[in-house]
């Protein structure tokens, strides 16, 4: 039981990090928002996500995961990113 305990903390303390990288993350896109707001740039660019996402699942399958589980996150990540772009 404390290997389990362990192993737990272990993906608590990997928890917190990623939750710390959405949060840069977001500074970052908060900072994309506006200089496209001051450039009268579009939110969504189609091809970029689309290549940014090849690439990471490119880097994801060299590592063992999963494509789908890839597209899954970064999905939500860009959902993320254009309702904070929006101003939502």
């Amino acid at each position: 039981m404390d290997q389990l305990k362990k192993l737990r903390n272990e993906v608590d303390a990997i928890d917190d990090e990623l939750i710390a990288l959405v949060e840069a993350r977001i500074g970052v896109v908060k900072k994309i928002r506006d200089i496209k707001k001051r450039n009268n740039f579009n939110i969504k660019d189609n091809e970029r996500e689309e290549a940014l996402l090849q690439e990471l699942i490119k880097r994801g399958e060299s590592k063992g995961i999963d494509k789908r589980i890839i597209i899954k996150i970064w999905k939500a990540l860009f959902e993320l990113s254009y309702q904070i772009e929006r101003g939502k």
